[in-house]
């Protein structure tokens, strides 16, 4: 299996339909892709991550050590009654994967957290249960014949409480999608609206860094300058929206990235563009997958029209709808 696997790994890493799981996830998890380029675009953006963790050793035993701390509280509660260490346990690991994921903790008692791995245990601690649910991975037409049908239904039950599909998006989701939050900025940063922001004018001499400003000159703020200084920014002209990411996951908000302007005629819009982006954004990926044309080419993300705002170049995009599990 080692060689196998390690010296022919690339025509050998391909999944196979597992046709259980895949009627819930539609193969879009990463243990189910195929070894294509999406796969190895995800395990890419992972390992970045991943290694930004390895290389902050101290805050991954944080993380392990808070958690531990968390459930030594729990259970000095607990003392001299029964309690089922067990689930406990599973909530400690699953809030260590969430924090890195998710950006987020669940507290004990947590209704989220206890249904979802309430459907958890109920998928895999059942033997009964669980053997239908081999037999239905390798023979997956066993699902239209009694009794396998009745646990593939109970399997999907138990998936719905993992999958809250028609939940809306809200700027109350940030936090929990730290990735999209980064592409936003990445794009703010990038392709920088207003250049040369809006016009001031001083309404008096001013002094500034040495240098006389007389009344009623014209001021403009390099804006582009700012978003592309590679002191601030390595490679500047690479869009990269883990940039905007930290080692444990978390979406860096940058007082660098000023599209809106600074100072007291700051645009007043800011924070409604900023919900409505994320919004936009968030819910178009909830509700369909999006490709480009495949009979035109994308043009480059660096050009567009240029004048007081900078336009991107019209294109044109396919989009097919996501298809929900139904119960």
């Amino acid at each position: 299996m080692l060689d196998a696997y390690t010296k022919h790994g690339s025509t050998m890493s391909d999944r196979p339909e597992l046709g259980v799981f895949s009627q819930v996830s539609k193969r879009k998890g990463l243990v189910e892709q195929n070894y294509n380029e999406t796969f190895k675009l995800h395990r890419r953006n992972g390992n970045k991550i991943f290694k930004g963790l390895g290389n902050t050793k101290v805050n991954m035993d944080k993380i392990a050590v808070d958690e531990a701390l968390y459930l030594v509280d729990h259970l000095k509660v607990q003392c001299g009654k029964p309690v089922d260490i067990k689930f406990l346990l599973y909530h400690t690991t699953a809030n260590a994967i969430s924090q890195i994921a998710l950006s987020k903790r669940f507290d004990y008692g947590d209704q989220e957290i206890e249904k979802i791995l309430g459907s958890s245990v109920g998928m895999t601690e059942n033997p009964e249960f669980t053997k239908k649910l081999v037999l239905l991975v390798l023979l997956p037409i066993l699902k239209y014949i009694p009794p396998f049908r009745a646990a593939n239904q109970q399997f999907k039950q138990l998936n719905k409480a993992i999958f809250g599909p028609n939940e809306e998006i809200s700027s109350t989701h940030r936090d929990s999608l730290p990735y999209t939050c980064a592409f936003m900025q990445e794009v703010m940063r990038y392709n920088t609206l207003v250049p040369n922001g809006v016009p001031h004018l001083t309404s008096a001499d001013v002094n500034f860094r040495g240098f006389c400003i007389p009344k009623g000159t014209m001021v403009q703020g390099n804006l582009w300058a700012v978003h592309n200084n590679p002191a601030n920014w390595p490679e500047p002209r690479k869009f990269d929206p883990l940039r905007h990411i930290d080692s444990n996951g978390h979406f860096l908000p940058s007082k660098k990235v000023i599209p809106f302007s600074v100072g007291i005629r700051r645009c007043i819009g800011e924070s409604l563009a900023k919900i409505e982006v994320f919004v936009l954004i968030a819910t178009i990926l909830k509700h369909f997958n999006v490709s480009p044309d495949p009979n035109c080419e994308l043009p480059p993300l660096d050009k567009g029209s240029l004048g007081f705002v900078h336009c991107p170049i019209a294109f044109k995009v396919i989009l097919n709808e996501r298809v929900e599990m139904q119960y």
